[in-house]
């Protein structure tokens, strides 16, 4: 599928090491898209302890053995659950047994249904 940019359209984007200069208190996660990309997951973990973020920053994938790698080149950082995970969340509280259940993961995203982001699905698969 291509995309034409229009004119409103924004022109760059922001770099990580800003939107942390402007929002040093703002809790944020961070998703390295091009999974398997070991230096845009290392560039993103030193700028996290560059600013000393660890307490507010949680980083991760949807795929679990991407996460597991982010967090070998620094076991403190906090970590999003990935599809596995999410699926143990489901079955276990379906199963009653959620409260006897212990994750490893500091936090579970779970995507925002917009109205934009269902149309460019539904243009996706067209």
């Amino acid at each position: 599928m291509d995309y034409e940019r229009k004119p409103t359209d924004q022109k760059t984007f922001s770099l990580l090491e800003d939107v942390f200069v402007a929002f040093p208190k703002i809790p944020m996660s961070i998703e390295v898209k091009d999974r398997g990309n070991e230096d845009a997951a290392r560039l993103t973990i030193e700028l996290i302890k560059k600013f000393n973020r660890y307490d507010i920053t949680v980083v991760g994938s949807d795929e679990s053995w991407w996460t597991r790698r982010m967090l070998r080149v620094d076991s403190n950082l906090a970590a999003v659950a990935g599809k596995n995970d999410i699926l143990k969340l489901i079955f276990t509280y379906w199963l009653g047994l959620l409260p006897y259940v212990h994750f490893e993961r500091e936090a579970f995203l779970l995507p925002y249904m917009t109205r934009d982001f269902i149309k460019m699905k539904e243009n996706e698969r067209a």
